[in-house]
């Protein structure tokens, strides 16, 4: 309701200037350079000259302003400051005003416009056609009617109200008295020539027809002054008639009479008249009439003012129901005339009700409701009123059409859908019917549609259409479910389901389902559809369909479908379908009809400006400027060749031009902290397996090394020769571990090989070595072992095909060397060979030494292990007391032989002596 209130109070605010012209003309205009861009908030030089009867013609005027655009580039100018606009002869010939700018606000203008003046105010032309005849009437002026006053019409027209004297009969004679208002009236020197004078005037017919300056619409000047130019043809008809009753004077009618007439009724003081009275002719002067009831059946009392003695019937009654206190009077009026109330010589009306005025109508014709000195023609003031419904108009059906509450207006309207087309509407409607001109609609609200706006949607038969501007929609007709706001804007035919907001936002356009919002957003965009576009000028000339475009000329001038352009100019001059365009000029002027852009994703400050190709993704401020690649990745701060990170789609590679860590700043090309995992995938046969262990293809130059380092350490290097170094940072062999772990007072190993199948398959470790199978004649070494000095301790070789394990041999010179003492033979005779078995589930039994009984008699075969906590024995450790063992049975064997000799000799000697 409040928006409908500003645009009546505007429209009234609109139609009160237009009855005082000024003496200039107003101009506006809008500035564009010559690239066709608006010229915004800047000072310009504006040189005006009006030119008669041609765009070239002769210049009549000219002047020089200095003026400051809007944010729209618009300029309003107040022509005619200067000297010699008041003497153009605006009726004499076409006139044409030439504009001509300067943005810069000096003298060298370099925009100039012609446009014809099609009309001109018309206070200028009336001026200038009235300052054209300068002659007077000279038989008007010569005429007695050039001294009429106003007062002599109005007190003719008092005289013709009076009624024919002569019929009315007044007295025609007297010898007591004179009519002293008649002979001090101006009337009174009205002679029969001047009768005949005004009655030859009015013979004169119409000057306009009878040929009186016909080639000028202007009144005359010396006549529109005089108040003879308010003489109507009902006045002169009832001077006419007044004359016919005869002169006023001669006649001997009288104005006034002071005696006493017997036929009179003399009535004085406080009088009580009872019962029916008749009185006629006159009365004297009463302080308190009093009429009371005539009789007790009709029981009310009234006064009846006749006009004349013939028609009783017709009256003015003043009446009173006698029916108790709360009666009703009333004044009422018989016959086919008018009932005045009149207030003479500036007096006022007033109505009051309960000793409050109610309605009071002041001497200047204004009406006050509530209000004794209204400020309007009429004004209704609610001061002091405490009920919520101010001013309310109702149909003849009793509904409320326009209420005025204390907060707000509610204008309703009925929908019915029999009524015809301007019945159910909310219309407010221009003036200007000259020359047989409809009205033009300003407001019209009905259940179909709402059109707000000069000249809005004269055409409209589509439904569900909200426009709001001037001149929006002008020639949309069939269109339905729009939004129209803003000037010219969707001056179109058709369209559906759209919403253009902004001057001539969708002008044009004839697509549906489009949302443009901003001066000139999807203007001449064609039968573009399902697009959004917001921004001044944004998408203005795009013909692609269901894109998204946001900013100051984003996206003007385009073609393709399913694109996306944000930021000022971005995607402007685009000739491609499916791009996504993010930043200021991101993308500008990147495809042309030779060279188009398609399916292309740039994101930064002029990214991708002058490029073209296709899906291509530019990420960073200036990246990849006046390029024309395809299925490429940049993304970088800079117009440079080389990108920090450049990608190639096609051939699914990434190349980084710089340093990158993970996790930390980084000083190689590469440097990870915080760990590194590679997951390897594989099909087969349609199922896929994987594993967390592969690390993929590593390329190095032939003349670099591979190093993996921790806390600044060499843990893992590969070499040039592919040499591996664990530990080492120079391996000379094609694997090689190296640490310092363990003490007197703990263990440490330096690897670890754990196969935990739990199975008779699950195997340790696998070497290859030595020479192939047939060549059993070479030794073939598989481990060598060095103590923490590197000297050779031992080895596992194979030898003709059988496995050795071998331990470094004392050497002559280099080792103290002497015969062992040890009793083999008793450490193998104490030694307690028992069957074993670890565990229950173990069905084998094996052969084999009690560790804790052999360390009491051969220490060096059993070690404890005090990391495992457990014995260990060494059965290699027994072969050289075995050996020794052996030896000293053999020892013994042959002293067995020898004394078995011997005694093989004594039964010899024995057996010889026997006999």
């Amino acid at each position: 309701m409040k928006k409908i209130y500003i645009l009546i109070i505007f429209f009234c605010i609109a139609l009160g200037n237009f009855a005082q012209p000024p003496e200039k003309m107003n101009y506006q205009a809008v500035i564009r350079n010559s690239n066709n861009e608006l010229i915004t908030n800047q000072e310009v030089t504006i040189k005006i000259s009006i030119r008669q009867n041609a765009a070239d013609g002769i210049i009549v005027y000219n002047e020089t302003q200095s003026v400051t655009t809007n944010s729209n580039g618009l300029v309003t100018l107040e022509i005619g400051n200067e000297a010699g606009f008041s003497n153009i002869n605006w009726g004499n010939g076409d006139y044409y005003i030439q504009i001509e700018a300067d943005p810069t606000g000096g003298t060298n203008y370099t925009i100039t416009g012609v446009s014809q003046l099609l009309s001109v105010p018309y206070a200028l032309h009336s001026k200038t056609t009235s300052q054209s005849v300068s002659e007077t009437d000279p038989v008007f002026s010569s005429s007695d009617a050039a001294s009429i006053t106003s007062t002599n019409i109005s007190n003719w027209d008092d005289a013709f109200s009076w009624g024919n004297h002569a019929e009315m009969g007044y007295l025609t004679s007297t010898s007591a008295e004179t009519d002293p208002v008649f002979t001090g009236s101006d009337a009174y020197g009205i002679t029969s020539t001047d009768l005949s004078n005004w009655n030859n005037a009015y013979g004169w017919g119409n000057h306009a027809t009878a040929g009186y300056l016909t080639a000028f619409t202007e009144t005359d000047p010396e006549f529109i002054t005089s108040p003879a130019n308010n003489i109507s043809n009902t006045n002169i008809t009832n001077w006419n008639t007044a004359y016919s009753w005869g002169n006023h004077a001669t006649q001997g009618y009288l104005t006034s009479f002071s005696e006493t007439d017997p036929y009179s009724v003399h009535l004085t003081g406080t009088q009580t008249v009872s019962g029916e009275k008749t009185f006629t002719s006159t009365r004297t002067y009463f302080t308190q009439v009093e009429l009371n009831a005539h009789n007790s059946a009709n029981r009310y009392a009234y006064i009846d003012f006749h006009g004349d003695d013939t028609n009783l019937d017709y009256s003015l009654r003043l009446i009173r129901n006698n029916t108790g206190v709360n009666a009703d009077s009333r004044l009422t009026h018989k016959g086919t005339g008018t009932i005045y109330i009149a207030a003479e010589d500036e007096g006022k009306v007033g109505f009051q009700t309960n000793g409050n005025t109610r309605m009071f109508i002041d001497s200047n014709g204004e009406i006050g409701v509530g209000t004794t000195a209204p400020g309007a023609k009429l004004e209704v003031n609610s001061a002091g009123y405490s009920g919520d419904i101010l001013f309310q108009v109702k149909d003849n059906a009793g509904t409320p059409v326009f209420t005025v509450f204390n907060d707000y207006v509610e204008v309703s309207v009925p929908n019915a859908d029999d009524k015809a087309s301007k019945h159910g509407a909310f219309i407010i409607s221009g003036r200007d019917t000259k020359d047989g001109k409809e009205p033009i609609n300003i407001t019209r609200i009905t259940k179909e549609n709402y059109l707000i706006g000069h000249n809005v949607a004269t055409g409209i038969t589509g439904t569900k259409n909200t426009i709001f501007g001037y001149e929006a929609g002008r020639d949309l007709t069939s269109g339905s479910n729009n939004v129209l706001i803003g000037f010219e804007t969707g001056d179109i035919t058709n369209a559906f389901y759209s919403v253009f907001i902004g001057n001539r936002a969708g002008k044009t356009n004839t697509g549906s389902s489009n949302i443009f919002i901003g001066n000139d957003a999807g203007s001449n965009s064609g039968t573009a559809n399902k697009n959004v576009m917001m921004g001044d000028l944004c998408g203005s000339g795009s013909t692609g369909s269901e894109v998204l475009f946001s900013g100051y000329y984003a996206g003007t001038n385009s073609s393709g479908n399913y694109c996306t352009y944000l930021g000022a100019y971005s995607g402007r001059y685009i000739y491609g379908a499916g791009n996504t365009y993010l930043g200021y000029k991101s993308g500008y002027n990147s495809g042309s009809p030779a060279k188009s852009a398609t399916y292309n994703v740039f994101l930064g400050y002029q990214t991708g400006l002058n490029s073209y190709g296709t899906g291509n993704v530019f990420i960073g401020s200036n990246v990849a400027q006046s390029r024309g690649v395809n299925n490429q990745l940049w993304i970088d701060n800079s117009n440079t060749s080389d990108p920090l990170i450049f990608g190639d789609f096609s051939a699914n590679e990434v190349e980084i031009n710089g340093k990158l860590g993970i996790n930390k700043n980084p000083v190689y090309p590469l440097d990870i902290s915080g760990g590194m995992r590679s997951d390897y995938y594989y099909n087969n046969g349609g199922n896929y397996y994987g594993a967390a262990t592969s690390l993929g293809y590593i390329s190095m130059p032939s003349t670099k090394e591979f190093k993996y380092m921790l806390n600044g350490g060499t843990p893992f290097i590969i070499n040039a020769s592919s040499d591996v170094g664990i530990g080492d940072a120079t391996p000379s062999y094609r694997l090689e571990v190296y640490d310092a772990v363990g003490s007197s007072s703990s263990t440490g190993y330096i690897s670890k090989y754990w196969n935990d199948a739990n199975s008779y398959g699950a195997r340790g470790l696998l070497i290859f070595a030595g020479p192939d199978v047939g060549s059993y004649s070479s030794t073939g070494y598989y481990i060598s072992i060095d103590d923490g000095d590197g000297t050779f301790v031992g080895n596992i070789y194979s030898s003709n095909g059988v496995l050795q394990i071998a331990a470094k041999s004392p050497s002559k010179g280099k080792s103290i060397i002497k015969s062992s003492s040890i009793n083999a033979s008793e450490i193998i005779n104490k030694l307690g060979v028992i069957d074993y078995k670890f565990d229950v589930k173990n069905e084998t039994f094996q052969t084999g030494f009690v560790a804790e009984d052999a360390v009491k008699i051969f220490p060096q075969m059993v070690d404890f292990d005090a990391e495992a906590k457990e014995y260990t024995i060494s059965y290699s450790a027994l072969v050289p007391i075995l050996t020794k063992a052996i030896q000293e049975q053999q020892k013994k064997i042959e002293e067995i032989d020898h004394l078995k000799k011997e005694i093989e000799e004594l039964k010899q000697v024995i057996n010889q002596l026997s006999k």
